[in-house]
């Protein structure tokens, strides 16, 4: 432990009177927070130690700083060809992608490279920082930047005409250097920039030095190599995005290799530090409670340690172990804090280079003054399941009558079909009533194609615009989803195909990983695997245009057996046989289509009849070139949210019931468009992305509005479910499988309601013997769960279910093959930290949750 009187002691005294006191130097709030002592914390560098090193605890120097952009820096980016790495703004050309959408393609590639090369050694990219590190590194860098270092890491991509191409021979060469290092215990292949030495013996990690500490009372003591830390801490995850949407601006970096650890190891590790949190290399820990990101003495901690990630994550040589040396780091990164915390909370201007630190060290670790005493924080975060429960069973019959809208409820059930085998009546009356049926059905679906195929035969006349126009609007539908939703996709267990279409998805019309096929072209149709289909067409006729025929007679195909059977026998087939030419042509120019399991999407690339050809002023798109383009968009956000549909969702009712496939995508596309059409028009970035350049807004009326057109029956269905249950539950359920809450089971059948009183009853967690534990568990009092349960008394045994008021259960969600959901997951859903989550269920199989596990989720 450094002595009182020392220079980093001094600063760090310094800034916590400065913060504590805020602008003006009155009383705003404490550092510490809550009950914690307001006396500022002793701080130790720890000595350096030697250690074992190994391939994914080995911490990377930043690589020498790269020219300025436009500097000469040897051969140029393109050599002799058009860049092929475009920045995050402005038009594409063919071949190119936008750096960030690169960068998230390669880190897919490269994890798999790397776990390919690693299988049997017992380690995968997920404890590898050369990854996080070297991304993150490039992505401050211009695209220029990014594409020269490719071409020198990887001289055989030079002849790429894609920047896809990049993308493979980078990977093959990591997946070499993995394997070689697996076999041989040498890391080779690296870039010029990062030294290449072996990762045996004391490694480099060791070679920076200690960890920095932030202690508690009674100051941090811990001898244990930095290297034998990190291994421990395991990989960690991801910085939540709303924590570095406001971070990396502040200090003018990227923290996307940062790796946070608010859970089991960092809490046991801060404990046996003393410590309130620490960082080493690009892994940040805290301890019980006190990750507290959105709050002032929250973010000031968070500040502290990442700018400990910055003064680490640059180094080029070890840096001295000395006091000295430590407490100029932590004044340093003190200063950073206080810099941060007075321009986010107290409205002070910071620019960047006033909250980054100015010293640049080795590994190392920091520490806050806490009181131990202080109870451990219950919520983080947004409680994205508020409100969502189960439906009692008047929401339950409201929910399955809004799903089978043809069949009339009797009392609290649905009617049967008044032909089917079970309903009254003889063979003759069952006849005609179903030759009824099959003559409105028919006659509906007729009328509809009547009016319908003048448009068609309209636009399939006109120009088309190649299909490679429509991946800008394709990208801007994505953007505008994913901001909107991305809490909610971000925490979902998913398959191994879902997860592998997500994880660096980006629309594309060519070249690997092509996903964005023109509908009006047969053979792209055929390729995409969504081909020309008029059984199917025939069949969303029938049950969109023929709904009024099908409610008088309680027919609801949704329910499947005989119903389902007579519509296909009776209805669609014959219907499809007298129309198929035009069935084939509405097909091909009248629909989007996506499969959701591979992420294939097809389009219509087919301009609207009557409108200009000529280019537009400045040289922007003609009028009918401009129009598809945006309303592209728009198809396309609906488009992108089919593939967000979670797998059980599908099983559970949206591969077979319209209302929840195509009603619930229209509603979380209406919630998306109506936000943005206002102002997408304004956004010149979003608007060069769907236009293909930076032109002047475009004229009015060139941006539809929103229109549910023939899906606005299920819209309507739909809505009303979400007024039953909630907005919290239909999203849940949509995106992230929990279907409990529309009265679901994950197979598809209507689940038992629940007693609205029973909402607080809980499964007692294995490991939890007695009410004092649940109640600490729980973070409910103890006299509360007693009054809740008469014939309970304090400190009686527990066991089966039990009422725990303001607690609620979470049922895991499985995702097949791709296992259930995880720890994580399932704390950043409910909006409480992973702690809380593990303290509440002391005996859970983390590793190995079975779909069904029921869950304690302890009060907020």
């Amino acid at each position: 432990m450094g002595p009182r009187d020392d220079a980093f002691e001094a600063e760090a005294d310094r800034v916590a009177r400065a913060v504590a006191k805020g602008p003006g130097g009155g009383a705003a709030w404490s550092l510490a927070g809550g009950a914690a002592p307001r006396e500022s914390p002793t701080i130790r560098l720890a000595p350096r130690a030697g250690s074992d090193a190994s391939f994914e605890a080995t911490a990377m120097p930043a690589p020498a700083e790269a020219p300025p952009e436009g500097a000469a820096s040897g051969p140029s980016a393109a050599e002799g060809r058009g860049a092929l790495l475009a920045d995050d703004e402005g038009p594409l050309q063919p071949g190119q992608m936008r750096k960030g959408e690169f960068l998230d393609a390669l880190r897919v590639a490269l994890c798999e490279a790397v776990d390919a090369g690693l299988a049997g050694t017992g380690r995968d990219s997920q404890g590898c920082p050369w990854i996080d590190h070297w991304l993150g590194y490039y992505a401050e860098r211009g695209a220029s930047q990014v594409e020269q270092a490719l071409r020198r890491y990887a001289p055989e991509s030079r002849g790429a005409s894609r920047a896809a191409d990049y993308i493979g021979a980078v990977s093959a060469r990591v997946g070499r250097s993995a394997r070689t290092w697996a076999t041989t215990g040498e890391l080779t292949g690296l870039p010029q920039d990062m030294p290449a030495s072996p990762m045996a013996g004391g490694g480099l990690l060791d070679a920076f030095g200690g960890m920095f500490f932030k202690g508690r009372p009674g100051g941090a003591q811990s001898t244990r190599p930095p290297a034998s830390v990190q291994r421990e801490l395991g990989p960690g995850q991801p910085l939540p995005t709303s924590v570095r949407e406001r971070m990396e601006p502040a200090f003018g970096t990227s923290f996307a290799g940062v790796r946070l650890h608010d859970d089991g190891p960092g809490r046991r590790l801060s404990d046996e530090f003393n410590a309130r949190a620490f960082t080493v290399g690009h892994h940040v820990a805290f301890g019980a409670g006190e990750f507290h990101p959105g709050t002032p003495a929250g973010d000031a901690l968070i500040a502290h340690e990442l700018a400990h990630v910055v003064q680490q994550g640059h180094a080029r040589e070890p840096g001295p172990g000395s006091a000295a040396r430590a407490g100029s780091l932590e004044a340093d990164a003190d200063r950073s804090a206080e810099a941060f915390v007075r321009k986010d909370w107290l409205g002070g201007q910071a620019p960047a280079r006033e909250v980054a630190p100015r010293l640049r060290s080795g590994l190392s670790l920091s520490r806050c003054s806490k009181d131990k005493t202080a109870a451990p924080a219950v919520a983080q975060g947004r409680d994205l399941h508020a409100g969502a429960v189960a439906p009692d069973a008047a929401k339950l019959q409201q929910v399955q009558r809004e799903l089978h809208p043809a069949a009339a409820a009797v009392g609290a059930a649905l009617a049967a079909w008044d032909a089917g085998a079970a309903a009254p009546g003889t063979v003759a009356q069952k006849n005609a009533l179903k030759a009824d049926l099959k003559t409105k059905v028919t006659q509906a679906m007729l009328a509809e194609l009547t009016a319908t195929m003048p448009g068609i035969h309209a636009v399939s006349g006109t120009a088309r615009v190649p299909i490679a126009d429509l991946e800008g609007p394709g990208n801007a539908a994505k953007k505008v989803v994913d901001r909107h939703f991305g809490d909610w996709i971000s925490v979902a267990a998913l398959t191994p195909s879902q997860s592998s279409v997500r994880h660096g998805f980006a629309f594309r019309a060519s070249g690997a990983g092509k996903n964005l096929f023109d509908a009006n072209d047969r053979a792209q149709r055929a390729l995409a695997n969504l081909p020309i289909d008029a059984h199917d067409l025939a069949g969303w006729m029938a049950e969109t245009f023929g709904a009024d025929a099908m409610k008088p007679h309680n027919f609801s195909p949704t329910r499947g057996g005989e119903e389902q059977a007579f519509l296909e026998t009776e209805i669609v087939t014959p219907f499809v046989n007298a129309h198929k030419p035009d069935l084939e042509l509405f097909d091909l120019f009248g629909f989007a289509l996506t499969d959701p399991s591979t992420g294939k999407i097809v389009i219509g690339t087919a301009t609207s009849p009557g409108l200009g050809t000529a280019p537009g002023s400045g040289g922007a798109p003609s009028e009918a070139q401009r129009s598809l383009r945006w309303s592209a968009w728009e198809t396309l956000v609906h488009e992108y949210i089919h593939t967000l549909e979670h797998p059980v969702f599908h099983t559970a009712g949206g591969a077979s019931n319209r209302i929840m496939s195509e009603g619930f995508c229209t509603m979380f596309s209406e919630e998306v468009l109506l936000d943005q059409i206002p102002k997408a028009p304004k956004n010149a970035a979003l608007r060069a992305d769907i236009e293909g350049g930076h032109f002047p807004e475009p004229p009015a009326g060139t941006v539809p509005p929103f229109e549910a057109g023939s899906y606005a029956e299920y819209l309507k269905h739909a809505t009303a479910i979400r007024t039953a249950v909630g907005d919290s539950a239909v999203k849940a359920a949509f995106f992230q499988g929990h279907v409990e809450f529309l009265g679901l089971t994950p197979g598809g059948a209507t689940a038992s309601p629940v007693v609205a009183a029973d909402r607080d009853l809980v499964t007692v967690p294995a490991g939890i013997a007695t009410v004092s534990e649940l109640a600490r568990a729980a973070h409910v009092a103890e006299a509360d769960i007693v009054a809740a349960n008469p014939g309970l008394s304090a400190g009686s045994p527990v066991a089966g279910t039990l009422h725990v008021p303001g607690a609620r259960e979470h049922v895991v969600v499985e995702a097949g093959a791709g296992g259930s959901e995880t720890q994580v997951q399932i704390a950043r859903q409910n909006g409480i930290t992973v702690a809380a989550l593990t303290d509440a269920n002391p005996a859970a199989s983390w590793g190995s949750l079975a779909a069904g596990t029921r869950l304690l989720i302890p009060k907020r």
